[in-house]
């Protein structure tokens, strides 16, 4: 019992700092508009808008899935939830620390159904 505790803890925590990281790496992407010297075509900025409040979305629900890691349906959310924003935040090509959120929101989930089925 008190392995599958630490477990849960662990995977808490991993889905905390993942959904965290995410938002913040959400949020950039709607500053880094700001900073840019040239006019994007507003395509780009709508869509540059779009997949920032998805990822900022995404972030905030793996922040809340923090809470009900002990369930496996929220732990199969939280996989969801990390590949989609893995996804929209440019995957591999996307700026180097800000990748890692999703992964460890992804990590969490993973954590979650190890801690439960075992």
């Amino acid at each position: 019992m008190k392995e599958n505790q630490s477990a849960f803890d662990l995977a808490r925590i991993l889905a905390i700092l993942g959904g965290l990281v995410t938002v913040v790496a959400g949020a950039q992407d709607i500053l880094s508009l700001i900073g840019r010297r040239n006019t994007p075509s507003i395509e780009a900025i709508t869509e540059s808008i779009i997949y920032a409040v998805a990822v900022i979305a995404l972030g905030l629900v793996g922040v809340w899935g923090a809470r009900q890691v002990k369930s496996l349906g929220w732990d199969v959310i939280l996989i969801t939830v990390g590949l989609l924003a893995y996804q929209f935040n440019g995957g591999f090509g996307g700026d180097f620390p800000w990748v890692f959120g999703p992964i460890l929101v992804v990590l969490a989930g993973i954590v979650g159904i190890v801690a439960k089925l075992s």
